[in-house]
This record gives structure tokens, C-alpha cells and sequence, in this order.
């Protein structure tokens, strides 16, 4: 039965009932089977990625496109679908003939930046739920290119968005500084202790005061992973409080949060990058403690790294380092001394018996 699906495009994903039922959450057992389908099948995402852009566009209650200017679109879109799809959306089955015709031609507006145009951003679609309300006065910065796009915001933060990626801003912020996103994006955001920068997604809340850090949501996922590059940020869930106080990040440290397990994991970037920068280039020691390196290593990265002096107290060791990333310097340390690296809550622990053999 699930054989067919290799063989779906975004359209036919959109009108299968059970594909619908795990966009619209509806169903635990086809939110099981879909996050595992499309991980078996990474060559189907585009076309399941561009199937929920459209479930979520025809979810709407509202569109802020006047009727002549849907019309017109449509007409002119449904041109361009025949020309270059002859009988695709015929494939279609009967009952969503009529709806199809129009979702597609929704979801092309979309992609070619009509909709930012006219910062139509919806209910819908809107991750910040009750944070958009009718009336107020938002921008709409849409990435429909397949590089990064810059924004700089109000305030003088910048945003740096990903492909297919959204946020959406007040005109004018008062108070706090709120930037609804859709996809993925980098911020650098400007200082300023009086006014929180958030960013809300459609599972979590990033908090800030002046920070550099990215945030993303898989759209098939429903993953959301959240990096920091300098100062540290405040991580909350948005729709259920989780135990206890809620996640501070330091430089190279992320977290992901699964919508589906309401789990958030705090580790250690995968590529940590130097925070404090130094024109020396090649790092030389010559029978030092093991613990000057492991000390180093952390002021230089900023991530914590536990070990316990007094074991490897008599452990030194006479190394060089020019190109080698953080973890690479890590294990060529602990080799020698037969110690182990383990990562935890974004902390790294150093095992060993020492040096007293």
C-alpha cells in the first residue's frame, strides 16, 4: 500500500488523506510513519516539504489578497502549470480537481514572493499563534532564492535567512523585540538590556539581550534546533512548560527540541569555533600538565570541559597544533594518557585512571 508513495508528487501528497491527517497532527500512528518515511526517503523531501507549504496555505481563514487579485493570479498561474505540466493536475483525482487548481496555484505565489509582498503571512502559518493579530502593522522578509538573504532589522540587528525561510517583524517595536520565524535564520542582535530580542518558532522561544546565535525548524522534523556563536540565550517550549528552569545556552553549545517527544537536548556544537580569537596560529607544548591544555581549550572555545585534577595531576605531554579543529585537539590529547572524551549537556567530561602507572 505505502509503495505508491515513491512515486507521489507534492500534489498527491496534498490530497492523500493519511499525509493530511500527519500535517494536521490528527493521527499519533501517521505521525510514527511519515517521520520515518521520509528519513528512508531524504530524495522525497522537496516534494513533501512543498506538499505541507500548500496544506498550510489552503488552512487559511483569511487572505489579504483582494478577489481580482487572487483571480488574476490563479488564471495566470494554471497557465503556466498546463504549459508546463500538460495533464498533470488531470492525474489529480475528480473531488480535488477544483481544490488542487487553486492550492497550486497558492503555493507557486508563495514561492516566488507574491504573498511577502503583500505580508500575507496567515494564522495558518504563523508560529507565533496569538502573537500576530489583525490590525497591527508587520513586515515580512521572505529568502525565496536558494542563497542567504540579510535583513537588517530596526534596531540594527541583522538577520541572516535561509533558503525558503521567513520572519516577520513589527513596523515599529515597542518594548520587547519580537521576530516571528518560519525555516531558518542567523541573528546577530544589538545590545540592548531594556529590550528582550525573542524569537518565536512554532515550538520554542529563544530570549536574548545582545547575542549572535541561529535558529531552524525542520518542517518535516518538526525539530527545532537552536545554536549559539557568542553571549548565551534563554530556551523555553512554547506550548507546554517543561520540568524545571528553562535552558541558558553559552557560545558552541545548541539545543534540538522534538515537538513530538516534548524532549530538549543540550549538547556541544558539532563544529565548535574559537571565541576568543588569537593571531597565533600554532600552539606549542613541550611536557606540560595535560590540564593547561584542557584549560585552554576551554577559555579559547568556551565549552566546559570537567576533569579531575588531582587524577592526571602527573600527566603531561609535549604536542603541536596549528589547523586542528576542537575535537580533533581533544582526542590527540587524550590519546596519549589513554583518557576518554564523553559530551553530556553540552559539557564535555574527561575520563582517566592518570599517570601513576
Amino acid at each position: 500500500m505505502f509503495e505508491k508513495y515513491r512515486n507521489f508528487s507534492a500534489e498527491d501528497f496534498a490530497t492523500d488523506d493519511f499525509f493530511r491527517e500527519w500535517v494536521f497532527a490528527k493521527r499519533s500512528d501517521a505521525n510514527i510513519f511519515w517521520t520515518k518515511w521520509v528519513k528512508e526517503h531524504p530524495e522525497k523531501r522537496e516534494e513533501v516539504i512543498q506538499a505541507i507549504m500548500l496544506l498550510k496555505i489552503l488552512q487559511s481563514e483569511e487572505n489579504e489578497l483582494s478577489p481580482a487579485e487572487i483571480g488574476n493570479a490563479i488564471e495566470r498561474t494554471l497557465h503556466k502549470i498546463g504549459k508546463n505540466n500538460p495533464g498533470r493536475i488531470s492525474r489529480t483525482p475528480p473531488a480535488y480537481q477544483k481544490w488542487f487548481r487553486y492550492a497550486a496555484a497558492a503555493l507557486i505565489l508563495v514561492l516566488i514572493g507574491w504573498a511577502g509582498s503583500k505580508n500575507s503571512w496567515n494564522r495558518a502559518n504563523d508560529p507565533a499563534g496569538l502573537a500576530i493579530r489583525p490590525g497591527e502593522d508587520w513586515l515580512t522578509y521572505e529568502n525565496t532564492g536558494q542563497g542567504e538573504r540579510q535583513v537588517t532589522l530596526e534596531d540594527g540587528s541583522r538577520a541572516v535567512l535561509d533558503p525558503e525561510s521567513s520572519i516577520r517583524v513589527r513596523r515599529q517595536w515597542h518594548g520587547e523585540r519580537l521576530v516571528v520565524l518560519l525555516g531558518g535564520a542567523f541573528f546577530d542582535v544589538v545590545k540592548n538590556p531594556d529590550r528582550p530580542f525573542k524569537v518565536l518558532t512554532e515550538n520554542v522561544v529563544t530570549q536574548v539581550l545582545g547575542t549572535s546565535f541561529k535558529v531552524a525548524t525542520d518542517p518535516v522534523t518538526r525539530q527545532t534546533k537552536v545554536r549559539v556563536v557568542t553571549g548565551k540565550v534563554e530556551v523555553s517550549a512554547r506550548n507546554k512548560p517543561l520540568p524545571g528552569p528553562n535552558t541558558i545556552l553559552y557560545p558552541n553549545q545548541e539545543i534540538v527540541y522534538s515537538q513530538d517527544d516534548e524532549v530538549m537536548q543540550k549538547a556541544v556544537v558539532e563544529h565548535p569555533v574559537e571565541v576568543r580569537k588569537s593571531e597565533q596560529r600554532e600552539f606549542v607544548y613541550e611536557g606540560v600538565p595535560i590540564g593547561q591544555i584542557f584549560d585552554e581549550l576551554e577559555k579559547r572555545y568556551a565549552v566546559k570541559i570537567r576533569y579531575d585534577r588531582e587524577t592526571l595531576a602527573d600527566c603531561q605531554i609535549t604536542a603541536s597544533f596549528s589547523n586542528e579543529s576542537f575535537w580533533e585537539i581533544l582526542s590527540l590529547v587524550c590519546r596519549p594518557v589513554r583518557a576518554t572524551a564523553e559530551e553530556k549537556d553540552g559539557e564535555i567530561f574527561i575520563r582517566s585512571s592518570g599517570c601513576r602507572f
